[in-house]
């Protein structure tokens, strides 16, 4: 039960890759910026999410699908193919989709922010909130074996037994937590998602809280 609730989940994982993907080839000809969570500087009247700066998922998720207005006739997601949904299974109950805010209860993704066309595919940039955000890295020199940490306050979904990853690309990948290791989860590659001498904001990943 507990892998073919990870399958299920991986499809919701890459339904929310598919629908920022293309919302972004959307978005690029009208010169308006990625739809990933981005490092901005702070503003007092954001006009489009790509110049918000979010510190978790949860709120993210909340203005992806536009949750302030919706049931009203301004509702207007800023994807199609999203919903809350896509946030909740293997043990995490779904959001009442009423007039409530989205919370973190109901969201069982971390997400990659500040996520760039150029980084090797092999990146994650959704994982399951089971797995400690601080456990993925930005840069990855050298190959190592370290364990993975599970989070202490996320034991949904899976809670040590798995853990579901969504690559920059789309695939899905699943980790049983027997072999929650550092090298297992980047594919016994290296990578780095900085660039020298850049100003561009490092990779980093939003929990749900």
């Amino acid at each position: 039960m507990v892998s073919s609730n990870s399958t299920a989940v991986g499809c919701r994982g890459k339904d929310i890759y598919v629908a920022i993907t293309a919302a972004n080839t959307e978005r690029e000809p009208l010169g308006l910026s990625s739809l990933w969570p981005q490092s901005n500087p702070p503003t007092n009247n954001p006009i489009d999410i790509g110049q918000m700066n979010f510190t978790n998922s949860t709120d993210y998720f909340y203005a992806l699908y536009d949750g302030a207005n919706y049931g009203t006739e301004k509702h207007d997601p800023y994807v199609k193919g999203f919903d809350y949904s896509k946030l909740a299974g293997a043990g995490v109950p779904a959001h009442y989709l009423g007039k409530c805010r989205l919370k973190p209860e109901n969201n069982m993704w971390t997400i990659g922010k500040n996520v760039r066309d150029t980084m090797e595919d092999i990146v994650p940039v959704l994982v399951t909130r089971n797995l400690a955000a601080e456990s993925l890295v930005t840069d990855l020199e050298v190959v190592s074996n370290r364990h993975l940490l599970f989070d202490q306050e996320w034991k949904t979904p899976f809670g040590q037994k798995y853990i579901v990853i969504v690559r920059k690309g789309g695939g899905i990948y699943t980790i049983r937590g027997k072999y929650a290791r550092l090298n297992i989860l980047y594919g016994n590659q290296t990578f780095r998602t900085t660039v020298q001498g850049s100003t561009a904001p490092a990779r980093a990943y939003l929990p749900p809280s």
